[in-house]
């Protein structure tokens, strides 16, 4: 496969335009002659996680996703969390605060996602990237208190995690007033369900079910994708191998100030134009072995390299 050069004048605002020499990857996920070719393989979901059992899954890859599939998930999670903002229902619990949500950079919300390696997990993502959001990976391998320190510090406005963290979120409710909306990736009991829900509005959350969030979404035929510039940033990744004191930049500094202290995770904050360039990169020092590329994934997508390998698996 013949790689051609990024183009200078790219723009990034066209997420939907095929650019030539190089398609923009969300016309990947649009074009209709990549329609019913699968984006993705994954081990069946066997016993679903519950707030007290990890989940259980098949040991082989059987059951995909279409490119049509993934795309119409993404664009209804996108529309579902514009929606959530535009009507007002994102802003922090403190008090004094007003109707909008933390900003990240004066205009884009981050999303939280925590679970293990799962089709949920690359739709919120994909779903951040193709409307202006900010996606961040939780995870609880540096501590129990990480988790509450990034929802803070990030700040997170929304998490969508999977049935056994909802617990962990409720939990730490009192400590994270930026945290507006917890979504489940998986179908809950009918009792659990009741019990979760009136325990999250017991300390002023909202929990949804994603296959909720999605239908809110559905209805919001209005809400068009919202691309970022390339200077937006596309995550903050809080990982290993950023551990130490806490400092992040821009409008982060004064939050920053407030939750930092030894032995939390910095904040890395990655651009678009940043992770754009990075998966160039990765591209070219790979040449033809590209055109019949299948990735595993066993890292898990909280990891940078892993999250921009899937996204090099898209673009090329």
């Amino acid at each position: 496969m013949e790689l051609y050069p990024y183009p200078p004048n790219l723009d990034l605002r066209k997420q939907a335009v095929s650019q030539r020499p190089t398609d923009s990857l969300f016309s990947c996920l649009a074009c209709a002659k990549n329609a019913h070719k699968n984006i993705m393989k994954w081990r069946t979901l066997i016993s679903p996680a519950t707030p007290t059992q990890a989940a259980v899954f098949s040991p082989t890859l059987d059951a995909s996703m279409t490119f049509e599939e993934f795309g119409r998930r993404r664009l209804n999670v996108g529309r579902a969390l514009l929606r959530l903002e535009n009507e007002g229902k994102l802003g922090s619990r403190a008090p004094g605060s007003g109707s909008k949500p933390e900003y990240v950079d004066g205009a884009n919300f981050a999303v939280g996602i925590w679970s293990v390696n799962r089709p949920e997990w690359q739709i919120v993502d994909f779903a951040c990237h193709a409307f202006g959001l900010v996606g961040v990976a939780l995870y609880d391998t540096l501590g129990p208190t990480v988790v509450e320190y990034v929802t803070n510090h990030a700040p997170l406005s929304v998490v969508v995690a999977s049935a056994d963290h909802l617990p962990t979120l409720l939990k730490n409710a009192a400590t994270t007033p930026c945290l507006r909306y917890i979504i489940s990736m998986d179908k809950l009991p009918a009792q659990e369900a009741t019990i979760l829900k009136t325990w999250a509005a017991s300390v002023g959350l909202e929990l949804l079910l994603l296959e909720e969030l999605e239908r809110y979404g559905q209805e919001a035929v209005d809400i068009h994708p919202r691309p970022p510039t390339a200077q937006m940033p596309a995550t903050i990744s809080y990982t290993s191998g950023t551990t130490g004191t806490s400092y992040s930049f821009g409008t982060l500094v004064s939050l920053a100030k407030r939750c930092a202290h030894p032995g939390n995770p910095k904040g890395v904050v990655l651009t678009h134009e940043t992770v754009t360039k990075g998966i160039i990169c990765q591209a070219s020092g790979m040449g033809n072995v590209l055109e019949d590329w299948v990735l595993m994934s066993y890292l898990p997508l909280a990891h940078m390299w892993v999250s921009s390998s899937r996204l090099r698996e898209l673009m090329f």
